[in-house]
């Protein structure tokens, strides 16, 4: 097992603890180009979340960790009805115990860079049924809303990460890295 210098992200998942925007974008974008290429390989995680990403500033590093869940890519071993992973960060899909897909992974990362501009996760609730319910069916409050601080494209990149519908998503982690750069861009404009 590889030595990674870093700390995982979940240090900077409480509003006391944010790293800056422009951080937390090119942070994220790193994580996508990987599970870009992850997903080209048949693999998807299905437990994307701040504490399996781990983050080193000098130099700067990220790496997804934890591939323990991981399941490649095939209809035929499929086993609907199983839920695996951590429920804050689950996808609709896998809420449901449907298969777990590239997208599903998206969704997952939406929640964890949603955690990461706001200091809180999207859903906020006291139990798993109800965490169920506010994944499958509820919107949650504009991230430009709760953290005054951040650029609009940063709304528009979270919404489409977290949307309910797999198809209304990113169709690839490489096409919210493109959304990514953009936000970047822009914030270093400021």
């Amino acid at each position: 097992m590889d030595y990674i210098n870093g700390k995982t992200l979940d240090e900077h998942t409480t509003s006391e603890a944010l790293l800056p925007a422009e951080e937390i974008f090119r942070i994220i974008e790193r994580v996508e180009l990987a599970l870009d290429y992850v997903h080209c390989q048949g693999v998807v995680h299905r437990d994307i979340k701040p504490s399996n990403i781990i983050y080193g500033d000098s130099p700067f590093t990220v790496k997804i960790a934890d591939f323990g869940v991981a399941k490649i890519s095939d209809n035929s071993q499929t086993k609907v009805g199983s839920i695996i992973g951590s429920p804050f960060y689950m996808s609709p899909e896998q809420i449901r115990g449907d298969q777990a897909t590239g997208s599903s992974d998206i969704f997952s990362l939406g929640v964890t860079l949603y955690q990461l501009l706001c200091g809180e996760l999207p859903f906020k609730v006291d139990n798993l049924a109800s965490l169920t319910y506010e994944i499958i069916n509820s919107e949650p409050k504009d991230v430009t809303e709760i953290n005054l601080d951040l650029p609009l494209l940063a709304r528009d990149i979270t919404r489409k990460a977290l949307q309910k519908d797999p198809n209304d998503r990113y169709q690839s982690a490489k096409s919210m890295v493109d959304d990514l750069g953009s936000a970047i861009r822009q914030l270093e404009i400021y």
